[in-house]
């Protein structure tokens, strides 16, 4: 899996390449300071996985998030941000993030996940073993995923698109 990292910040994008690279599935992390970076480094390595900040010099993070979706790319975008404010994460999910971090509080979140992601597409890569393929193709329950000490794994996920059903007063 390939990540690609848009942050200004040297000591972010240090220390998240250095992170993610351990990780086993992470194939290679690229980075770059300026949002006007991303298209020639998505040319050169096309990421699975784009980390973005929101401020960044010459440019912001949600005009990635919006060129992104438009272009219709196939990779999961991370918004990892010291500007947490709900505004931001609503603005950022309609721009087309999948997932929200704030960067002093959820940093060993994102990587958590980006861990689950690589070893998600790792382990996709090689044949279940005989006695797996059985469970192959049931759905996880809501429980599975709620079963995680510390925020549920919801708050920073994109909200779900199903709509929402309204009860009536009549039939309660």
């Amino acid at each position: 899996m390939n990540v690609l990292l848009v942050d200004d910040s040297v000591a972010i994008r240090t220390r998240l390449a250095e992170l993610l690279s351990a990780l086993p599935g992470v194939g290679r992390v690229d980075a770059v300071a300026r949002a006007a970076d991303v298209w020639r480094a998505i040319q050169v390595t096309p990421p699975d996985v784009i980390v973005v900040d929101i401020h960044m010099p010459g440019g912001f993070g949600i005009e990635v998030l919006e060129a992104l979706r438009a272009s219709r790319e196939q990779v999961v975008v991370m918004v990892l941000t010291n500007d947490p404010t709900p505004e931001w994460r609503s603005t950022c999910f309609r721009a087309g993030a999948d997932f929200f971090f704030d960067k002093s509080m959820e940093f060993q979140r994102l990587i958590d996940i980006i861990a689950g992601l690589a070893l998600g597409r790792a382990a996709s890569d090689r044949q279940l073993p005989h006695c797996w393929t059985c469970f192959e193709g049931l759905p996880i329950p809501a429980w599975v995923v709620d079963a995680e000490p510390g925020p549920s794994p919801r708050s920073t996920m994109r909200p779900s698109r199903a709509p929402a059903t309204r009860v009536s007063s009549s039939s309660r």
